[in-house]
Parts: C-alpha cells; sequence; structure tokens
C-alpha cells in the first residue's frame, strides 16, 4: 500500500487545552477549550543521556537513559487574551498559573488521525510584540510528558473543542495612544514585554520525568519604540523613577496589560543625516509587577 504524507492543512483537532486537578494527568472524559487560533506548535522531546565507557574500550559502551524533557511553544495572534493570563498572572487559582494545563490536538499520519497530548504544562516564558501591523505572542511551555502520536486518545469520552471563530488581533485593536506611562501617552512603534516564570522543573530519584513544576522568581522585561515628544522618559532613565505604566492590547473590553513600578534602564537613539524618519527613542526596563485583564 501507498505511503500517505500530509501538510499542515491536515491537522484535524486544533490545539484545545483542559486545567488539570492533578499535576501531569488529564482528566477522564474532559471538556477542551480551544486554545485559540494558534498559528505554530513548535515541540521538543529530549532524553538525557550518560554515555558510559569502560577500560578497554575505545568506543562507547552503552547509551543509558537518565531522563526526559519535554517542551513546546506556542506562537499566535490572541482573540482573547484567557491563554496569555496563564503565563502572565500570579498564582491565583482557575486562569492562571498555578493550574496545570494539558493541551491537546490531532493531525493526519498516513491517512489515519493521530492525537497528541502534552501533558502538566505550564508556562515557562511569555513574549508579547505589539507593532502597527500586527500583535504577536510566543508562548513558551514546559510539561511533564509529549505523548508519540497515536490513533486512540485513551480520554474516554472527551469533549472536542469547536474550531477557532475569532478573530486575532494585531496593531490597529490596541486603539489610539494605547501606550501610558506616568498619566502620559507616547505615540509608539514597537512594544514588547515578557514575563518569565522561571520554572522549577524537579525531577526525583527513581523518575525518568519531572515530578514537579513550580513556578519560582518572576521576571517582567519591557521593551519600546517611541517618537520623541518630550524629555521625561529620558529623565527616567537617569533617575531609575519607578512608574506606572500601561499597554492596551485591545480597545474592546478593554484589554490591557498594567505595569507596577516600570522602571526604564536604558535608552538609545540615533541622529543621523542620512535619515528621513521622525526622531524616536528606544526604551528598555523592568517592572516589579504585570496584570493583563481577563
Amino acid at each position: 500500500m501507498a505511503t500517505t504524507y500530509h501538510t499542515v492543512q491536515d491537522v484535524v483537532k486544533e490545539l484545545q487545552h483542559v486545567e488539570e486537578v492533578t499535576y501531569g494527568t488529564t482528566p477522564a472524559s474532559p471538556t477542551f477549550v480551544n486554545s485559540g487560533g494558534i498559528q505554530e506548535i513548535a515541540e521538543t522531546t529530549e532524553m538525557t543521556t550518560k554515555r558510559y565507557r569502560s577500560l578497554g574500550n575505545e568506543d562507547i559502551y552503552k547509551l543509558l537513559k537518565c531522563g526526559e524533557i519535554y517542551s513546546f511553544s506556542t506562537k499566535y495572534n490572541p482573540a482573547t487574551t484567557a491563554l496569555m493570563r496563564y503565563g502572565t498572572e500570579v498564582a491565583g487559582g482557575v486562569g492562571t498559573i498555578e493550574k496545570s494545563l494539558s493541551f491537546l490536538y490531532s493531525h493526519k499520519i498516513n491517512a489515519v488521525e493521530n492525537f497528541i497530548l502534552f501533558k502538566g504544562a505550564r508556562t515557562d516564558s511569555i513574549d508579547v510584540e505589539i507593532v502597527p501591523d500586527d500583535l504577536t505572542v510566543t508562548q513558551n511551555w514546559i510539561c511533564q510528558d509529549i505523548t508519540t502520536p497515536n490513533s486512540a486518545h485513551g480520554l474516554g469520552t472527551p469533549v472536542f473543542a469547536s474550531d477557532f471563530s475569532g478573530t486575532p488581533l494585531c496593531g490597529p485593536d490596541t486603539g489610539a495612544n494605547p501606550l501610558t506611562i506616568n498619566s502620559l501617552t507616547y505615540d509608539c512603534v514597537r512594544f514588547r514585554f515578557s514575563v518569565s516564570r522561571n520554572l522549577d522543573a524537579r525531577r526525583v530519584i527513581g523518575q525518568n520525568k519531572i515530578s514537579y513544576l513550580i513556578p519560582s522568581i518572576r521576571d517582567i522585561e519591557v521593551d519600546f519604540d517611541i517618537l520623541i515628544k518630550d524629555t521625561v522618559t529620558m529623565a527616567d532613565v537617569k533617575t531609575l523613577a519607578a512608574r506606572s505604566a500601561s499597554i492596551v492590547i485591545n480597545s474592546t473590553g478593554p484589554k490591557t496589560a498594567t505595569f507596577t513600578n516600570l522602571q526604564l534602564e536604558r535608552y538609545e537613539r540615533t541622529v543621523s543625516a542620512e535619515s528621513n524618519e521622525i526622531l524616536m527613542a528606544s526604551f528598555s526596563g523592568t517592572a516589579t509587577g504585570v496584570t493583563v485583564t481577563a
């Protein structure tokens, strides 16, 4: 029989997720929620090994399996902030990093639908970038297990999510003057923020896979380019002034990322006789807190 190969058009069930009750265990007969118009899934399966050598042999005697490491990333234009908040918010129950997730999607392999499960997933880092023509989220996950594609999902009688039908956001959806720092608005050319959760993926003796995946310290980084209208932000760099700040993600609602104690640490700009552009400056810094509107 001839082999049938497939493309991304043969994804059958879009990426969807459900909160876990017990870490690393997908609930029985779960009801999944569509993860929201995902553009890209990049998964990595890696075995930690020891290359064992013995005396009297120039080659490796055996490759010993010591552990299993699983991770994946998702890239998307958000239609809602629901998935983002699993990476941005402090631990606080449903819809935050406190809850581990099981993800599922399926695609055809040799004309047969195969399911892939990502179990025990939490966000390790999330990066949000807004430019005039786009608004993209890259969310990096660590998980306990990624199953080998299989025609049987083994989940009892799950309720799979419907296909995505929302409207992904892009730059114009922020509305006018989306960036506010210290109650002042700025014309912004690019805005990016990232939240790193520094997960402790803890293995214990006797286990191949991680037993615990715990968020530790939270690092919040911000960088942006604005048209120069004043020197306030430049002065803030020199004094490390702690400012309130926010960026609108969706003017409907609105949905906003609000930063506590944004401190700008660096700015740079170039003034060139060859340039035909409005004068701009680039800033970067850190914040002590961030929350994204649900």
